[in-house]
């Protein structure tokens, strides 16, 4: 199975019963564990360069999964 996006309420083309259901519930899931780690975020994040930013976003990420693991 591909990437697909959830399609609009009125589409025309709508997706078949079964994907739609596994579309919904990865899409939960996604959406709980990004919610997580914005959580963990500071209001703001100083990074002089782009590598930088990169290397915290992976750092914040990284405590995120090692705080999954201790629970």
């Amino acid at each position: 199975m591909s990437l697909q996006a959830n399609q609009r309420k009125n589409s025309k083309r709508p997706h078949e019963p079964w994907p739609e259901y596994l579309i919904q519930h990865f899409r939960k899931g996604m959406e709980t564990t990004i919610s997580q780690i914005t959580e963990r975020f500071p209001k703001s994040i100083h990074a002089a360069t782009r590598q930088g930013l990169v290397l915290k976003l992976r750092l914040f990420v990284f405590t995120h999964t090692l705080a999954e693991l201790g629970t």
